[in-house]
């Protein structure tokens, strides 16, 4: 969820939810794993076809019951081939009520 949270005095555009939290928690575990780039499973299924991957690793994180498989992007993929057979599909950020 993205949007201004406070009051009329003090408002902050801010975003909250489970994504956020666990961006923010791969964040702090690339550090631990001296990664500079560091994916969940569910990105790296939608880049597979598009990045290279070092370091792998089962990770508990905090907030979660199921440990996360994390992968270290390395670099861009070479074959241009199947990299243009991957589409990467969107979700709006921000939805009309």
């Amino acid at each position: 969820m993205a949007g201004n949270l406070g009051a009329e005095s003090r408002l902050e555009f801010t975003i909250i939810g489970d994504t956020v939290n666990v961006s923010s928690r791969l964040h702090e575990t690339a550090k631990q794993m001296d990664c500079e780039f560091l994916i969940s499973e569910s990105t790296y299924s939608e880049v597979a076809n598009w990045v290279q991957v070092g370091k792998q690793s089962e990770v508990e994180i905090r907030g979660r019951k199921q440990p996360l498989h994390v992968y270290e992007i390395v670099g861009e993929n070479d074959d241009r081939d199947a990299a243009s057979d991957a589409v990467l599909t969107t979700q709006p950020v921000l939805e009309k009520s």
